[in-house]
C-alpha cells in the first residue's frame, strides 16, 4: 500500500511539472527565422510581429530589469539602429500617456536626461510616442509604440543613435516603425 501511495504521489508531482512547464513555455518568446526576417510571437498569443532582416540581428539580451522577461526581445544593427519590446497581456495596457508617464517619472528618479520634442502621434495601428535625446556630436532619436489586438499588447521601443541630426534620425526610426508588420497567426 506505501508502494502505490509513493507512486501516486510521484505521478502527482510529475503531472504537475509537466504542466508548469507547458504553461511556462507557452508564455516564453520564440523567434523565428526566414528569409525576409524574423517572426516574432508567444505562443500563448495570437499575435505575430514580422521584423525586416535588413540589418537587424536578433541578440538575445538578459541584463536583469526588463530585459529578464520571458517575452522581451531585442534586435539591433551595426548602425545604431535597436528594437526591443515586450509581449503582454492587453489588459495590462492602460494607453500611451500612462506608460509614457511611467517611463518619465522612472527616468526623472535616476537622473536621467529629459527628452525632447515629444510628440504622441498614430502611425497606422501603432499608438506612438516619439522623443529623442540630444548627444554632443549627434542624436538619439527614439519611438515607444503600442499595438493592441486580439489580446495581446506589443510594445516596441525603437532608437536609431548616431553623428547625423535628430530630423535625419527621427525619419530613420519612422521608416524602422512602418516596416514592422504585425499579423494574426494561423490556427492549425
Amino acid at each position: 500500500m506505501v508502494s502505490l501511495a509513493k507512486r501516486f504521489i510521484l505521478a502527482w508531482v510529475v503531472f504537475w511539472l509537466a504542466d508548469v512547464a507547458v504553461a511556462q513555455s507557452a508564455d516564453r518568446l520564440a523567434v523565428t527565422e526566414a528569409d525576409d526576417g524574423y517572426g516574432v510571437s508567444v505562443p500563448v498569443s495570437r499575435l505575430e510581429l514580422l521584423v525586416p532582416r535588413g540589418e537587424l540581428v536578433f541578440k538575445p539580451l538578459d541584463i536583469g530589469g526588463s530585459t529578464a522577461n520571458p517575452r522581451y526581445f531585442h534586435f539591433e544593427s551595426a548602425s545604431g539602429a535597436v528594437l526591443s519590446g515586450w509581449f503582454e497581456p492587453s489588459s495590462r495596457y492602460r494607453g500611451a500617456e500612462v506608460v509614457w508617464n511611467g517611463d518619465s517619472a522612472a527616468w526623472r528618479q535616476r537622473n536621467l536626461p529629459a527628452p525632447a520634442d515629444v510628440s504622441f502621434e498614430r502611425r497606422g495601428q501603432w499608438d506612438a510616442v516619439f522623443y529623442h535625446l540630444p548627444l554632443p556630436g549627434g542624436s538619439s532619436a527614439h519611438v515607444r509604440a503600442h499595438w493592441v489586438q486580439s489580446g495581446t499588447w506589443i510594445d516596441v521601443h525603437l532608437s536609431v543613435t548616431g553623428k547625423e541630426p535628430y530630423a535625419i534620425n527621427r525619419k530613420a526610426v519612422e521608416a524602422l516603425l512602418q516596416s514592422l508588420k504585425v499579423r494574426e497567426k494561423s490556427t492549425p
